[in-house]
């Protein structure tokens, strides 16, 4: 490393542990959605989990609309911090939001092993990065989509795609309609 090494490293621990006006510590991620609430005090924002569980938005923004779905990246606060009912939700101030991504996606239905990737099961398999996306949503279609019969025909789907955090190779998604064309390839 050259003398100049050091003084850089500290310049960017610096920068990157400088306080801002208003610290957000993320101690809280979750995919989810928002949801607007009405309230004895007004219309209140909560974000609901893939599970069912919620938590109150206490610094709300206007592009967060009802029913917007994605992963959220936030603190959890004290019980005090909260700004409507407790019907809502505990407190939870929101540092960050990766909204899923409307996208057509044209490709191949199949079944992906683990040896394949780190998350099996059904995939659309295209020509460009990233090579795979993962259907979360198999059962809302029935044996429609994901069935056997079904892998390796050509599909075009649309999808809402889920940009955030993930341990699978694919980014999930939550097919909306899809329409598979010609024959198998297989």
């Amino acid at each position: 490393m050259t003398a100049r090494g050091p003084a850089v490293l500290l310049l960017c621990a610096a920068l990157w542990a400088a306080p801002s006006a208003d610290p957000c510590t993320i101690n809280f991620v979750s995919h989810g959605s928002f949801r607007v609430v009405s309230t004895p005090e007004g219309e209140c924002v909560r974000f609901v989990d893939d599970l069912g569980a919620s938590w109150e938005v206490t610094n709300p923004s206007a592009s967060w609309t009802d029913g917007l779905a994605g992963t959220i990246f936030g603190e959890l606060l004290a019980a005090g911090a909260r700004i409507c009912s407790q019907d809502v939700g505990d407190p939870l101030r929101v540092c960050g939001f990766t909204s899923e991504i409307p996208r057509d996606i044209v490709g191949t239905l199949d079944v992906l092993s683990p040896f394949e990737t780190s998350c099996p099961g059904w995939h659309i398999r295209v020509s460009e990065s990233p090579l795979f996306y993962r259907v979360i949503n198999c059962a809302e279609f029935e044996n429609d989509l994901c069935a056997i019969p079904n892998e390796g025909r050509p599909i075009e789907a649309k999808a809402f795609v889920d940009p955030g955090i993930t341990s699978c190779i694919a980014p999930d998604a939550t097919v909306v309609e899809f329409r598979f064309r010609g024959s198998p390839s297989r």
